[in-house]
């Protein structure tokens, strides 16, 4: 482990980016170019984090020169660094296709700036070292992610983002309340010593509540199905590909913390039922965005038995390959819903013919979201199974879950993109501009290409492995090695 000041001055970069956004909000062009060019320099200091993580280990920072175990840490890990240039990339991607899609109206209501607030809140969340920040961490997220939620103002958005805020407001409740009680039986908060002596049940009860309503795992998901459709596409792409994966990350790191085991049965029961309603969920929606949602349900529940079986490395994988295809797909939608005016899929059709390139990067995302070889999503489902492979149930539940979810997008191929339309092809429902369509298909081509090259082989995605199977418990390891000044 080396204290180095590197984990706060990447978690600083998009906050300062956003207040340049907020503070040229009047100048449109400007908080465009801020926006992506601040984006590509926070991915470029992203990647140097990790690979300074890679060379040097576990990277430390103490606020204010405090002890890590009374002040503020921020611990850059494998895992957690990792997930910080997954975060940067996801906000470049998005933010591309996002100026492809924004009105002057929305860009004067802080879009931008409200993105990197979030992005702020999700590296916060990634790097923090102690339970009260995560929740300070949480509370960024939920405030960024509600004004994002209702962006726009119909009331559409606002009944969604209602859903949205109260089951999450629920869940901030039980996180502090948790947080209190786990000062009250162990007086200290900090990762370190909290896995030394470990959290009792009660506050342990409330913590796992608190962390499986923010990943979406059944019997606490539904508010994810009731939400995602309401907000436009590029903002829950975003949503998708980030904000359960904290909620994810959450549990893995707190898992360990607690004195009784049980909580990895319960979290692995919820894994369970997740699969199964998510697979269910979504074969009957016409509507895309709710059947994405639902589809999301049925991969966070492959991600949570990971987490209750202790498999870092694989879920290390099933989130990389979730997040690109997941935020993938939700451009996609948005761009199959713009050609044709229409969101049930099954009244879209012709698009194969209108837009040869979307359908290329539909079945791309697809075949790496149901599992199919040679995607990333082949190689993150195949090393799931090999983990369950003394489990038969599982097994068969994984099978299940991948069968449904390439029925779901088979249908939504055979309907929307290989069905003939029934009239003849003409101009686009609401067209972009030259330049505003670059964007757009660099945004979502460059989370084709991302998941494309991750998919090539096991030798490229085994870094993605590594920082998975790097982790070894809560920061206990940090806490055992030698700083070096």
């Amino acid at each position: 482990m080396m204290v180095s000041n590197l984990p706060a001055l990447v978690l600083a970069t998009p906050l300062l980016l956003a207040c340049a956004c907020f503070a040229f909000s009047r100048r449109r062009r400007m908080v465009q170019l801020l926006s992506l060019l601040g984006g590509v320099g926070w991915l470029g200091f992203a990647g140097y984090l990790a690979s300074q993580v890679h060379a040097n280990g576990t990277l430390v920072t103490e606020v204010g020169g405090w002890d890590r175990h009374f002040g503020i840490s921020f611990v850059a890990d494998p895992l957690g660094a990792m997930m910080v240039v997954l975060a940067a990339f996801i906000q470049l991607a998005v933010g591309l296709a996002a100026h492809a899609r924004l009105d002057r109206k929305a860009e004067a209501f802080w879009y931008h700036g409200l993105t990197y607030c979030l992005a702020f809140g999700v590296t916060g969340a990634f790097l923090t070292a102690d339970l009260f920040n995560l929740f300070v961490w949480f509370e960024v997220l939920l405030i960024s992610s509600f004004v994002l939620m209702v962006h726009g103002g119909s009331d559409r958005q606002l009944a969604g983002g209602m859903k949205y805020v109260t089951l999450n407001l629920i869940s901030s409740v039980m996180f502090l309340a948790g947080c209190g009680l786990t000062y009250a039986h162990t007086g200290t908060l900090s990762f370190v010593q909290l896995a030394q002596v470990g959290i009792p049940d009660g506050p342990a009860a409330l913590l796992v509540l608190a962390f499986m309503l923010k990943a979406s795992v059944v019997p606490l998901a539904f508010w994810m199905p009731a939400s995602y459709p309401a907000a436009p596409t590029y903002t829950i792409a975003l949503f998708s590909a980030l904000l359960t994966k904290v909620g994810c990350l959450a549990l893995l790191r707190t898992l360990g913390l607690l004195q009784n085991e049980i909580w990895y049965t319960v979290l692995g029961i919820g894994g369970v039922l997740s699969i199964l309603v998510g697979s269910f969920g979504l074969i009957g929606q016409a509507n895309l965005r709710r059947m994405l949602a639902f589809s999301s349900v049925s991969q966070v529940g492959y991600i949570a038995i990971a987490i209750a079986l202790q498999q870092p490395a694989v879920v290390a994988l099933l989130i990389v390959n979730h997040a690109l295809a997941k935020g993938g797909l939700f451009l996609v939608a948005g761009e199959m819903e713009r050609l044709t005016g229409q969101t049930n899929y099954r009244d879209m059709r012709g698009l194969a013919e209108r837009s040869p390139a979307l359908t290329w990067a539909f079945a791309v995302l697809a075949a790496s979201l149901a599992g199919l070889p040679p995607t990333l999503g082949f190689f993150a489902k195949w090393d799931w199974l090999s983990a369950m492979a003394d489990r038969p149930f599982l097994v068969i539940l994984g099978l299940v879950g991948s069968a449904a979810t390439l029925y779901g997008m088979v249908d939504v191929y055979l309907k929307a993109f290989a069905a003939p339309s029934e009239e003849p092809l003409g101009e686009d429902v609401n067209p972009l501009s030259r330049r505003r369509q670059w964007l757009m298909n660099v945004g979502l081509g460059s989370m084709v290409v991302a998941l494309v090259a991750l998919s090539s082989s096991p030798v490229v995605n085994d870094p993605v492995r590594q920082a998975g199977a790097a982790f070894k418990g809560p920061l206990v390891s940090a806490a055992t090695e030698e700083v070096r000044p």
